[in-house]
């Protein structure tokens, strides 16, 4: 898959431990992960996000911290 198929990339995060790329695409309100040269791509996580906006990673710790905008 190419990064360039991306519709509103928002945000990344950096996982310099299994180098990997964590992408916001808003445009289509997931979250993928990506190798760092785009070859492999997959969609993390798909439903539930409302408007993600900010993303970021504990590669040590093995955590992932997504803000996402909820309409109460």
């Amino acid at each position: 898959m190419d990064l360039k198929s991306l519709i509103y990339p928002r945000n990344l995060a950096v996982d310099w431990i299994t180098n990997h790329l964590y992408i916001i695409e808003s445009g289509s309100r997931r979250i993928d992960i990506s190798t760092f040269d785009g070859e492999r791509r997959a969609v993390l996580i798909a439903d539930g996000l409302t408007l993600p906006l900010d993303i970021a990673l504990d590669p040590i710790r093995g955590l992932l911290f997504i803000i996402i905008v909820i309409n109460l």
